[in-house]
């Protein structure tokens, strides 16, 4: 167990990472089928980034993997708790890769209890040992551009409906359905002799370029391993996913999209925005820090009897659970399949256990000066995430999806009228609409409370 002493400096920092990739062979998460590793690309990585301030105390969290529903930021935040004797705000995100194993259950993987366990371990682990590394600090935050890697994924077809990853090349394609955001984030974080300590980053694009029976940490892996050449070897990347639920990195104007040079192009561009944001974001170290975590409830599909009745009679005759050999992504889900068809009748008998009207999450707010990160516990469509932006009373405000939760799929309400791959009910897509108001209402109303908060506190 470690025991903390209070210093008597003002700000502190501190950074690590935990190596959790898993023992071979093991299956991966991702896709609607079954696929097995039998080889380590790269590495996965818990990393975490830990700020204290007088009373405060903020952590960043990324986990190499898909999603982590609830109950595993429970395990990871009560065995920090254990272990540091405090319990720091933190925000613990998924980098949302295809290729590692599931914690979550979710499409065709099952849940690698194993593996689950050594998450826990490995990112309480990294926060505890950021937490003991803490030394004197500078921070700042910034903002980078990267437009050439990332793509609306939903787009209008000449037969009028919506088509989530239609292909590459297809010519029935009339327009992309929405904007995408280009804007890398940054929290710059150095010791008071400059050295690098840190990197917070967060940008809005999908994490699965490779498509391999493969263990991967995909295109946030190779950022890092880039930004460490340039920064320092030093340097902890902690990557949070953007508002990234309805764009990825698919230019269906050209073919080749999953492949491993792809993987190492989004790092490599991704990794020089953020090489540019930090050479002239300037740090400080008598920064104000605050953090607020409130309870939200989101609106929650019902499943009605007809389509449940309809679903088992999909399914009739077939051996449950519905598990097919070939690895089905949303682009073959697009075209239309029998195991497709199979595959969302599983799923909506699934979605049909959940119970109630509404989802319980929580919602969480980290004010670093004239910035703030939202945290948002599922994938949350660009469009939300833009107006967020727009709304919030910060200067710079970096919304981070996928962290402190897994709620699946979070649609505007025009996408729910449109239909597409996102809206489709599943254990991935279980919200209902309404989603994106309760969204703008309250993390709107959160920044406005983490505003006064912060600026309460630089004038006591």
């Amino acid at each position: 167990m470690s025991s903390l002493r209070p210093r008597n400096h003002g700000l502190l920092a501190g950074a690590a990472e935990v190596c959790v990739t898993p023992r071979l062979p093991v299956e991966l998460a991702g896709y609607h089928g079954v696929r097995v590793a039998h080889k380590v690309r790269d590495d996965l990585f818990c990393r975490a980034c830990v700020l204290r301030s007088g009373r405060t105390a903020v952590a960043w969290v990324s986990c190499d993997v898909i999603a982590l529903p609830e109950s595993v930021i429970t395990a990871i935040r009560r065995e920090v708790a254990r272990r540091l004797r405090r319990r720091p705000s933190c925000m613990i995100g998924a980098t949302h890769t295809h290729t590692a194993p599931s914690p979550v259950d979710m499409l065709s993987a099952t849940v690698n209890r194993r593996f689950v366990a050594a998450l826990v371990k490995g990112a309480a682990a990294a926060v505890v040992k950021a937490f003991e590394k803490a030394v004197p600090a500078r921070v700042g935050w910034g903002t980078g551009r990267e437009a050439t890697t990332v793509f609306q994924r939903r787009f209008l077809m000449h037969d009028g409906t919506i088509k989530t990853n239609p292909g590459a090349m297809n010519r029935d394609i009339v327009r992309p359905d929405g904007p995408v955001d280009p804007e890398v984030g940054l929290l710059k974080v150095q010791d008071v002799r400059g050295q690098p300590l840190a990197a917070v980053v967060t940008f809005a694009n999908h994490v699965d370029t490779l498509g391999l029976n493969e263990i991967s940490a995909d295109w946030p892996g190779a950022m890092s391993r880039r930004l460490k050449r340039h920064l320092g070897r030093s340097l902890i990347t902690v990557f949070l996913c953007g508002a990234q639920g309805n764009v990825n990195h698919v230019n269906v104007r050209r073919r080749s999209s999953f492949v491993p040079l792809m993987t190492e192009r989004i790092g490599r561009r991704v990794a020089d925005a953020v090489r540019k944001a930090w050479a002239c974001t300037p740090v400080a170290s008598n920064i104000r820090l605050a953090a607020i975590e409130r309870p939200v409830r989101f609106p929650r599909r019902r499943v009605a009897p007809r389509e449940l009745h309809r679903a088992r009679a999909v399914l009739k005759g077939v051996r449950l659970p519905y598990r097919v050999t070939r690895p089905l992504t949303s682009f073959d889900l697009a075209k239309g399949c029998l195991e497709g068809e199979r595959l969302e009748a599983q799923e909506l008998v699934g979605l049909a256990r959940f119970k109630g009207r509404t989802e319980s999450s929580r919602l969480l707010g980290i004010a670093v000066d004239r910035a703030a990160w939202l945290a948002v516990p599922g994938e949350v469509f660009v469009e939300t995430g833009l107006t967020l932006k727009r709304r919030s009373p910060f200067r710079r405000t970096f919304v981070a999806g996928l962290v402190n939760g897994y709620l699946g799929y979070m649609p505007t309400d025009d996408a729910f009228r449109k239909g597409g791959y996102e809206t489709i009910p599943a254990r991935s897509s279980r919200l209902a609409p309404g989603v994106e108001g309760v969204l703008l209402r309250e993390g709107k109303r959160l920044l406005q409370d983490l505003f006064k908060l912060n600026r309460k506190r630089n004038s006591s």
